[in-house]
Formats: structure tokens, sequence, C-alpha cells
């Protein structure tokens, strides 16, 4: 049914509207429930502690959400046979998916560093922190998604 949709809508309203909020539901039911097994049963998480998890999955998340973005911004052109803009050509999906995994790992290593430095006592409830990385996982896989089908669409 997407598909037949796809071809009635245009690429922004498929990046926003379809590509975007599907990808950020993905994410969500994934790394909510690790989030939830890591941290849920605990009273006090140091915040700290967070960026166990945080580190390998924004890498992790970061490379294939862009990665399948721009896949399906790629397909999405196809399916309606729009002919790319002239002058611009989208990275290869793999080395664009492996620049954002890596800006992204290194983005978070230098808050892990940041939040180490500044806040080393602070702490969040376990339930808080498990909802605090579910809301992350979901924003950032629906800001990669939509930035990467748009990107790969035009």
């Amino acid at each position: 049914m997407v598909a037949a949709y796809t071809t009635y809508v245009t690429l922004q309203q498929y990046a926003w509207r379809i590509a975007g909020p599907r990808d950020c539901a993905i994410n969500v039911l994934i790394n909510g429930p690790i989030a939830w097994w890591l941290f849920g049963r605990w009273d006090v998480v140091p915040l700290g502690s967070a960026f166990v998890m945080l580190i390998p999955m924004v890498f992790l998340e970061a490379t294939l959400t862009t990665y399948f973005g721009l896949l399906s911004g790629r397909a999405f052109r196809r399916r309606t046979a729009a002919p790319p803009r002239a002058g611009i050509r989208p990275p290869p999906p793999v080395r664009g998916a492996l620049v954002c995994g890596v800006v992204g790992l290194l983005a978070c290593l230098a808050c892990d560093g940041a939040v180490r430095y500044a806040c080393a006592a602070a702490v969040l409830p376990g339930w808080a922190m498990a909802a605090a990385i579910t809301a992350l996982s979901g924003t950032m896989a629906f800001a990669l998604h939509t930035r990467a089908v748009l990107v790969a669409g035009r």
C-alpha cells in the first residue's frame, strides 16, 4: 500500500509523513525495550552510565538509519521516475552512512566526556533514563532518516 501511495506524494511528503515516522517507530520498538532492560530496574542511574548504551547505539543507529534512508530516497526517485537535479549527486549509501555514523560517534564521545567532567555525580531514576534513551532514539531516527531520504531523492 505504501508503494502505491508514494506515486501521488512529493518527496518531502514521503520523507516527513511516511519514511521518517516509520523509522522512528522501528527504532523506538527496538531501543526502548533494550533501554528498559538495562536501566528500568535500577532505582537511580548515574548519568555517565547512559553512555554504556548510547555510544554503540548512536553509531549503529546513525549508520543504519542513514543507509536505509539513502536507499529509500533512491527507490522513491526511481518509482516516481523523477530525474535527479542537475549538479546534485547524493553520496554513495555506504560512504554517506559511515560518515554519519562516525560523526554521531564522535559527538556522543564528546558528550560523554562533558557529562563525566561537569555532572559526574548526577543521577536519574531508572525509568527516566530508559524513557530518555527511547525518546532520543526515536528523535534521532526520525531526523536522520528523513534527512537521508531528502538527500538521496533529489
